[in-house]
């Protein structure tokens, strides 16, 4: 595949990830390239640098690495790599992190959960806000 029709499939996956997002946070916006001080491929999701990848092969250790980098550059906790799943829509990507990252996100949840029951909410009182 040439540069410019990855470069084009590259824009596309960003582009139906910002419209899939904004279900969920409604301020997404792709940021398209920054240049060598990237920070994310994204706005629009407090603490977090998303990267966005639809390529082939699969490299993982080298997009976290990125990912990584950029939540550095944007003073961010938490990074993920989004990546396209062949011949599967948006909704199909998979969310990629470290484990210590995923242990972490996962510990901080459920102290959240812990407090907010100790202060008498439910989960149904917060999920659905």
């Amino acid at each position: 595949m040439s540069g410019r029709a990855s470069k084009a499939r590259g824009y596309r996956y960003e582009a139906d990830l910002e419209k899939f997002g904004r279900s969920w946070f409604p301020r997404l916006k792709r940021l398209g390239s920054q240049g060598q001080n990237d920070k994310s491929d994204f706005s629009g999701v407090r603490d977090w640098a998303l990267e966005a990848k639809d390529r082939s092969p699969i490299r993982l250790s080298e997009w976290l690495r990125e990912a990584e980098r950029e939540a550095a550059n944007a003073g961010k906790p938490w990074y993920a790599v989004l990546v396209k799943q062949r011949g599967k829509n948006v909704s199909h990507s998979y969310f990629v992190m470290t484990i210590t990252l995923g242990f972490n996100l996962i510990k901080e949840h459920q102290q959240m959960q812990s407090k907010l029951k100790e202060l008498g909410y439910e989960p149904s009182d917060w999920a659905n806000t």
